[in-house]
């Protein structure tokens, strides 16, 4: 799980569900109740009160994960940049800022 390295934006990560997700932000809020229930992994509601990072699916979506159900696996190549950012211009403004090397 993460809590061998320090996690930062832009970070590829297997979330709790086997997804490859890029690392967005920091999620400011604690998920509430109401949507821990609504959640089919049960380990999910187990960390109401760790970190939570917004993220962005590489081959699309989005969603908040708990820091402590990722996996790192890498900082995000181009490959995975132009596979995210090809799902549409939302996801691609979404990442250019975050990785202005791979934007051009």
């Amino acid at each position: 799980m993460a809590k061998s390295r320090t996690l930062t934006p832009g970070d590829l990560v297997i979330d709790s569900y086997g997804a490859k997700c890029i690392l967005l932000c920091v999620y400011e809020q604690i998920p509430n109740d109401e949507w821990l229930a609504r959640q089919q992994d049960p380990r999910v509601k187990k960390h109401k009160n760790g970190t939570w990072w917004k993220t962005l699916n590489v081959t699309g979506g989005g969603g908040v994960v708990a820091e402590a159900l990722v996996n790192y696996v890498s900082r995000t190549s181009r490959e995975d940049f132009d596979v995210a950012c090809a799902k549409g211009p939302t996801e691609a403004s979404i990442l250019k800022p975050l990785f202005p090397e791979y934007a051009s």
